[in-house]
């Protein structure tokens, strides 16, 4: 018998997203990622640490130094940061389904906070 209120393909790691890849952390420490009604691990995550910190900020620094972001004009800036709203819109459900089984939130408050992560990419368009 399945528990129908779990998400269907939950990772079974989650990992950091750095300099365009998944890693593990530097030390490959993890934490148990808990269900909050019963308090059972279901995943484990990478542990961020200092090592992983420096590694992110390296890559995000270069990224910015180095990318096409701080050269594009503010209307492509505008139209990859729509496109990533479109994105988080057409996915909300299933981010609130998963916010709401990680964190224990009522579903119409998840549901909510995935409406407004889109409203942000929208206002911090620069058009």
């Amino acid at each position: 018998m399945t528990d129908s209120r779990i998400p269907a393909d939950l990772p079974d790691h989650i990992q950091h997203y750095i300099d365009g890849a998944f890693v593990d952390s530097v030390d490959g420490d993890t934490f148990d990622v808990l269900d909050p009604v019963t308090n059972k691990t279901y995943t484990t995550a990478a542990a961020g640490k200092k090592a992983d910190i420096e590694l992110a900020v390296a890559a995000a620094k270069r990224a910015f130094d180095e990318g096409p972001w701080p050269r594009m004009l503010p209307r492509e800036r505008s139209r990859v940061l729509h496109r990533i709203a479109d994105l988080v819109e057409s996915r909300d459900a299933r981010l609130a389904e998963l916010e709401s089984y990680d964190s224990g939130l009522p579903i119409t408050q998840a549901l909510g906070q995935a409406r407004r992560a889109a409203e942000n990419f929208r206002f911090f368009s620069p058009i």
